[in-house]
C-alpha cells in the first residue's frame, strides 16, 4: 500500500509538468527551440512527446499498480522510454555546468524511477525479462 502512494505522489509531479507544459505550450517550445537550436516544428514534435510521456506514462504506471493489469512490454517500454527521457534532458537540456540544481533534482528523479522500475521488475516473468535483453 505504501508503494502505491509513493508511487502516486512521485508521478503526480509528471502529470502537473505535463499539464503546465501544454498550457505554455508556445513558450516552452520557443525555448526549447532556442536552447538546442533546433528548428521550430522540431521542437514542438518533442515536446509533444515529453507531454505524452509525462501524462500517460505516468497515469500507466500509477494505474498499473493501483487498478489494472497492462501488459508487461508496455510497463517495459514506459519505464525504459522515462530513464532515456530523462538521461536526454538532464544532460542536453539542463547540463551541469549551466543549471546544478536542475541536473541534480533530474538525477534523482531518474534514481527514483530506476528504483520503481528495478522494484516492478522483481515481480515480472523471467522469460519476459530474457525476451527483452
Amino acid at each position: 500500500m505504501y508503494k502505491n502512494i509513493s508511487l502516486l505522489i512521485f508521478f503526480i509531479y509528471f502529470i502537473i509538468s505535463g499539464y503546465n507544459k501544454t498550457n505554455n505550450f508556445k513558450k516552452v517550445s520557443k525555448s526549447l527551440m532556442n536552447k538546442l537550436n533546433i528548428p521550430v516544428l522540431l521542437s514542438q514534435i518533442l515536446l509533444f512527446l515529453a507531454i505524452l510521456l509525462e501524462v500517460f506514462g505516468s497515469l500507466i504506471i500509477v494505474l498499473n499498480n493501483l487498478f489494472f493489469s497492462f501488459p508487461e512490454i508496455l510497463m517495459h517500454f514506459t519505464y525504459l522510454t522515462y530513464l532515456l527521457f530523462l538521461l536526454l534532458v538532464t544532460f542536453i537540456y539542463h547540463p551541469y555546468k549551466k543549471e546544478p540544481y536542475k541536473f541534480l533534482a533530474n538525477t534523482s528523479l531518474f534514481a527514483a524511477i530506476l528504483f520503481f522500475y528495478i522494484d516492478y521488475l522483481s515481480s515480472c516473468d523471467i522469460n519476459m525479462l530474457i525476451y527483452l535483453f
